[in-house]
């Protein structure tokens, strides 16, 4: 069995994912802190000398699986050709709704985990990424207050998707991006120290030029 371009026993593929399983399983019911490596090797079926043969702890099991999910959705925006900040914005929403929907238990995992998660941080640098060329324009004049926005920004549109994908994804993605980009054009015209308007902000690469 190869796993990019790797050979890979079936076996430790098959232990692994047992070992993951059992992991997100108990992510659902206990704190982080409160899950034993004997908890997972019991509910894995495995002995502890088994799960040291992969991992060196319970740290590495989350990190394993942030990294996929992580790398999942870096490759996806890099396919993306989005032409503002709010589709962007939408096109976030949508591919990480994709990635926590695909599997029930990545859908807990993010919901138990939450801010205290390092994939929220890992996650607005990547996003910080590929943004940064639509609020570049705004921040020539003063980095201190560009600081702030971006902060600001990119923990919005985190904080918003975890709320939106906890409420069970009521309102349209097209609908809370373009919320989202309001709001964070609004951060930016305060802190920002050009003079900005509303309709110049609406006319800028923040917006589709035809909403």
């Amino acid at each position: 069995m190869e796993i990019n371009g790797k050979k890979v026993d079936r076996r430790t593929v098959k232990t692994k994912k047992a070992i993951r399983k059992a992991f997100l399983k108990l992510i659902e019911e206990k704190d982080i802190n409160e899950i034993t490596i004997q908890n997972i090797a019991d509910e894995a079926d495995i002995n502890r000398k088994t799960f040291y043969n992969y991992y060196n702890g319970i740290y590495q099991v989350l990190e394993e699986i942030e990294n996929e999910i992580l790398e999942t959705f870096q490759q996806d925006l890099q396919t993306l050709n989005v032409q503002n900040y709010n589709e962007l914005v939408c096109a976030t929403f949508r591919k990480l709704a994709d990635i926590f929907q695909s599997d029930v238990n990545l859908h807990r995992l993010f919901m138990q985990m939450g801010k205290n998660s390092v994939i929220m941080e890992r996650l607005k640098k990547i996003i910080l990424s590929h943004s940064e060329q639509f609020l570049s324009e705004f921040f020539q004049k003063n980095e201190n207050a560009a600081e702030l926005a971006r902060e600001y920004c990119l923990s919005g549109v985190i904080a918003v998707f975890a709320q939106w994908l906890k409420s069970g994804q009521k309102i349209p993605v097209e609908e809370l991006a373009h919320a989202v980009t309001l709001m964070s054009a609004g951060v930016i015209q305060s802190l920002s120290a050009q003079d900005l308007s509303l309709d110049t902000i609406a006319s800028s690469n923040l917006l589709s030029k035809t909403q």
